[in-house]
């Protein structure tokens, strides 16, 4: 298997640019970061996006920032169906 942590992501920019989950799964939350703020700044409150950008702040260890996307998607999310894949996670993270 080949080692991608030292991958060039630059490279792959195109390849990813609809998917910033790529990012977090090579282990590049900063980037994945970076990636989520670019995209909720041209396509605001988009869910999937705010997730992804909570879990990339989180991987790059800035706790509060984390909590506080955690905490816009506990509101938006406040009459979802119990169901819904990602609202424990959401649940986990914003309850002290």
């Amino acid at each position: 298997m080949t080692d991608l942590t030292d991958l060039d992501i630059t490279a792959l920019a195109p390849l990813i640019r609809g998917d910033r989950g790529v990012l977090l799964g090579l282990g590049r939350a900063g980037q994945a970061s970076l990636a989520y703020q670019d995209h909720l700044s041209r396509s605001l409150m988009r869910t999937k996006s705010l997730l992804g950008l909570a879990r990339a702040n989180a991987g790059t260890g800035n706790a509060a920032a984390s909590r506080e996307t955690y905490t816009a998607l506990a509101d938006i999310w406040h009459n979802a169906d119990l169901d819904l894949p990602a609202l424990s996670e959401v649940s986990d993270q914003v309850t002290p």
